[in-house]
């Protein structure tokens, strides 16, 4: 068993091959002063290294002794301390980082100790290619630096560049050449803090190289909180209402609370209108939606109608260099006339997306053109195309799916049903974690799957029961293989391999878990660890009788597929 690292240095390119005897321990240090979700992103990215867990030694440093964080730190190293060699956690009210840092490492014998900033998060090879550069450089290197990524164009932050680069780093040292020097000798503060090891290292005859083929993104970068905040307004409502709904009854006050502050700090007329609409209609509504109880709600309401948001489409300002356009994403949405109802509020979802440059498909099955006036419908604004596809000879999903994903231009593609709704960040989250990692095949985020129960079909009236997670554990082929976790509206997919009639006509209702299996051979899947779509399933009845049996059905013919194939693979 060998460690494999592709390490690319200007226009050459060539493979290290390090065995496992050789892989050295590394030590992973880490001071906050305010844990938060930077911290959980950071550790999870920790996580998900391609670098043996094993030999990863985490020390988390609470510069502070407020009592309910350090509670909180404790369950974080209850959820962690399983997933490397050691998790280390101290609290200790020095203001010194450095003096923090050399603490930590008394009790570490790791030869390599890293040293990072809990604001950002690595690449999945990020850790191995540095220990592989490491083990490959001579003794009289010291010091390696990880290089910072800003999403090859995307810049999700609406701080400005040069600031978030200098709050956040991450640099791998050789220990024996910091006990040389003495540690880090608490002579500095925060991100400064490496800065004189740095010069004494270099004064002692060290050399210090930046590790180009490793990086790491800022967590402003990743976080997307700071743009989602400045989202246009009515994208912004849209997903609070969304949280109202779907999420958990903390999320449910807190998204009421962002609403009734965004009304108390005063917005353009325009806008205020809007939010102060969106919060009585909230405050009416409490007792069906915040307090709920069982399935006392039924849906529509005011606050989600199709007449309450009028979108209008601006281009948010997270590009940069020679990037004018953001990539451009392709939803295929597949809808029949029983779907209509549903299909409105697909529709909406889809125009409050914050990611600007979109191309809907719209592939309706059947003759009776019941989608063709929603996709006139002046819903999009500008910057956006849509195309209206019918497959006169009915509806069957995966037929559906393969005429949408054919005419799709984007780079990037989602396929979608009429009775998905997104997340206003949805596309964004996506977009983004593909262009972090180009090796990555796919992206997919959380997704909710509720019962739901349709009481009228024109106007639309349904009523919703049960919820559970989907898409919300790692990626792992071998589960993957053995059983669907992924709705097709989590998943986001490279165009590029979508092409020929991708979806398998002879397998439905599993014609998108037989896509992520072909191509999970090949690759793998990156995990956005957010809660962004919701799906539906029939909540009773005749309906959901036939649902369970083509699942099963669907299984069953999965299975089958594999025994042929491999019957044929043995001939």
């Amino acid at each position: 068993m060998a460690l494999v690292s592709g390490i690319t240095m200007g226009d050459a390119s060539s493979v290290d091959i390090v065995h496992v005897s050789e892989q050295p321990s590394v030590f992973v240090s880490l001071c906050v002063h305010w844990p938060d979700e930077n911290l959980l992103a950071f550790l999870h990215s920790l996580s998900e290294q391609s670098y043996p867990a094993n030999l990863i030694h985490v020390s988390v440093t609470y510069l502070g002794g407020d009592v309910r964080v350090i509670r909180d730190l404790q369950k974080t190293q209850t959820a962690y301390e399983g997933r490397f060699k050691g998790f280390d956690l101290s609290y200790t009210g020095l203001k010194e980082e450095s003096v923090a840092h050399d603490q930590a490492l008394q009790n570490s014998t790791d030869p390599f100790v890293m040293i990072a900033t809990p604001n950002l998060q690595l690449n999945m090879h990020a850790l191995q290619r540095v220990v592989a550069r490491a083990v490959e450089d001579s003794s009289e290197i010291a010091i390696w630096e990880l290089r910072q990524d800003r999403q090859a164009g995307l810049q999700t932050s609406l701080h400005d560049v040069d600031t978030a680069r200098v709050h956040s780093h991450c640099v791998l040292y050789r220990r024996d050449a910091l006990d040389q020097i003495g540690g880090f000798q608490g002579q500095r503060q925060g991100h400064l803090t490496g800065l004189d090891v740095d010069f004494q290292l270099r004064d002692s005859g060290y050399r210090v190289v930046q590790c180009a083929e490793a990086f790491y993104v800022p967590s402003s970068a990743v976080t997307l909180d700071e743009y989602n905040a400045n989202m246009p307004i009515e994208a912004w409502l849209s997903d609070q209402f969304i949280r109202l709904r779907y999420g958990r009854m903390r999320q449910r006050f807190a998204a009421f609370a962002r609403i009734f502050w965004r009304m108390m700090q005063g917005a353009p007329k325009r806008q205020h209108n809007y939010v102060k609409r969106a919060f009585y209609e909230g405050l009416r509504l409490m007792p069906r939606i915040v307090f709920r109880r069982g399935l006392a709600s039924s849906f529509p309401i005011a606050g989600w109608h199709q007449d309450f948001l009028h979108v209008t489409r601006t281009q948010p300002p997270f590009l940069k260099g020679e990037h004018q356009r953001a990539p451009l994403v392709s939803v295929i949405v597949r809808t029949h006339a029983g779907h209509a109802g549903f299909l409105k509020e697909c529709l909406r979802s889809i125009a409050n997306q914050s990611y600007p440059h979109l191309e809907v498909i719209l592939v309706e099955g059947g003759a009776t053109g019941v989608a063709k006036a929603y996709a006139g419908e002046p819903l999009f604004g500008e910057g956006v195309d849509v195309l209206y596809l019918q497959d006169a000879e009915g509806y069957q999903p995966a037929r559906a799916g393969n005429i949408g994903l054919a005419a799709a231009r984007g780079a990037y593609c989602l396929v979608m049903d009429a009775d998905n709704v997104l997340r206003a960040d949805h596309i964004l989250s996506l977009v983004v974690a593909l262009e972090d990692d180009e090796n990555a095949l796919a992206a997919y985020a959380a997704s909710r799957l509720v019962e739901t129960e349709v009481l009228k079909e024109e106007p639309l009236r349904y009523r919703e029961g049960k919820t559970r997670l989907r898409a919300n554990k790692p990626f792992v082929r071998g589960r993957l293989k053995r059983e669907n976790d992924l709705p097709a509206c989590a998943v986001m997919l490279r165009t590029s391999l979508c092409q020929g009639g991708v979806l398998d006509e002879d397998l439905p209702g599993s014609e998108m878990w037989d896509l992520w299996r072909n191509l999970s051979r090949d690759g793998y899947f990156i995990r956005v660890r957010c809660l962004t779509s919701v799906c539906r399933l029939p909540r009773k009845g005749d309906k959901r009788v036939a649902y369970e049996q083509q699942l099963k059905d669907a299984k069953a013919a999965i299975f089958k597929k594999d025994e042929e194939r491999a019957k044929s693979l043995t001939l």
